[in-house]
């Protein structure tokens, strides 16, 4: 599968405490989807590479909802990425609710706040799958920097999985975040997903 390639570009991104570093950022596209990459370091000498997959969150990355945990896996991934010198981070721009997109996203916040069903019913009444994201474009990626070995920050088995069914080595490396009162239940039907 042939996917387009625009970059690299040099970007200086805020960390935590208004620190900022300079990362190395490219644009993928297939006829799957589209991603941003995020670079730092030397990742194609074959050592073991931080890696975070990320999932786009319009309510988490764009507005910082403290009712995920997305801002605070993505920010975490590349202060961690940062602090070692190294690392790989894929932010999936059409994966939005576990790649239903942005308008289901919304769908299923409003039938769990206004109707308050539960997960398997909102699934049913929406007509999606629970988790329809794919890793071929992820692991078309990881070959084109010759990534073969990673540290994969998630808390998510597929992801391991999928990693290691297309030859990549994974040691999984959980990202969690603290609960509060507004997350919580998120949380926890996250786990139903898995």
């Amino acid at each position: 599968m042939l996917m387009k390639k625009i970059g690299p570009i040099k970007m200086p991104l805020e960390l935590k405490n208004n620190e900022i570093d300079t990362f190395t950022l490219y644009f993928f596209e297939s006829k799957y989807g589209r991603y941003v990459v995020v670079t730092k370091g030397d990742i194609s000498d074959g050592e073991d590479v931080l890696l975070r997959i990320e999932s786009s969150c319009i309510f988490g990355h764009v507005f910082s909802s403290v009712k995920c945990d997305c801002d605070f896996q993505l920010r975490k991934a590349l202060e961690l990425i940062s602090e070692n010198g190294r690392g790989i981070l894929i932010y999936a721009i059409d994966q939005d609710a576990l790649g239903s997109g942005i308008k289901n996203h919304f769908r299923i916040y409003a039938l769990r706040q206004n109707e308050k069903l539960d997960i398997k019913e909102i699934y049913k009444k929406v007509g999606i799958d629970k988790d329809k994201r794919d890793y071929s474009d992820v692991i078309q990626i990881l070959s084109e920097f010759n990534i073969k070995s990673v540290k994969l920050l998630t808390n998510n088995e597929k992801r391991v999985k999928a990693l290691r069914d297309n030859g990549i080595e994974v040691e999984s490396i959980p990202l969690i975040a603290e609960t509060n009162e507004h997350n919580i239940r998120y949380l926890k039907f996250k786990k139903i997903l898995k």
